[in-house]
């Protein structure tokens, strides 16, 4: 009887438990699907941000200037490729320098670091400031010189072959492929 009542006890534990489920990407580019998983636990914010615009959750300032809410990412170039320094995208205008029209604030973790390649992070508009909006970009390589600088939100699962051969693309003289790399859309999923 005691064997009986400690096995429903261990059933009735057990089942209770739930196993989390990580959140993912897939960022499906003119040049091939790269996948990611979002660190959830530690750039919570950065995530649900980039998730909300990816999925068009998200309100944020058009070209125009007029609020918009559909999948931001969707149609948007590859702004800038490096074969070292990796590929930057999420600039409505296409030029590095737009926003969504509101900024987050840096989410840096001292225990996520720069240490290999196929890091997603948000880019900011000046290496000085801690805050950032809808662009981001993906290491091609360790970037320890980046530490503690920007927000790391996720990292590349899958993919890292299309990464490279977007980075390693002619560009011209302000790092912008010379023939356009669109991102097509962007699904998020969890598994």
């Amino acid at each position: 009887m005691r064997a009986v009542l400690l096995l429903f006890l261990f059933c009735s534990i057990w089942s209770s438990v739930s196993f989390a489920k990580e959140s993912y990407a897939r960022i499906i580019t003119s040049a091939g699907t790269i996948k990611i998983r979002f660190l959830t636990s530690t750039a919570p914010k950065t995530v649900d941000n980039f998730i909300k615009l990816s999925k068009g959750e998200q309100r944020f300032v058009d070209k125009e200037g007029k609020k918009a809410m559909r999948p931001f990412y969707n149609g948007l170039v590859i702004h800038r490729a490096h074969p070292e320094l990796g590929i930057f995208s999420g600039c409505q205008w296409g030029t590095g320098r737009g926003w969504p029209g509101y900024y987050l604030f840096d989410e840096i973790h001292d225990g996520v670091t720069f240490d290999a390649p196929g890091k997603v992070a948000m880019a900011k508009l000046s290496a000085s400031d801690n805050r950032f909006g809808s662009q981001f970009f993906i290491t091609t390589t360790a970037a320890p010189r980046l530490n503690k600088k920007y927000t790391i939100f996720a990292e590349v699962e899958s993919g890292m072959d299309v990464v490279k051969k977007i980075a390693s693309t002619p560009t011209d003289a302000m790092m912008m492929p010379k023939s356009p790399i669109t991102i097509n859309s962007i699904e998020v999923f969890e598994q």
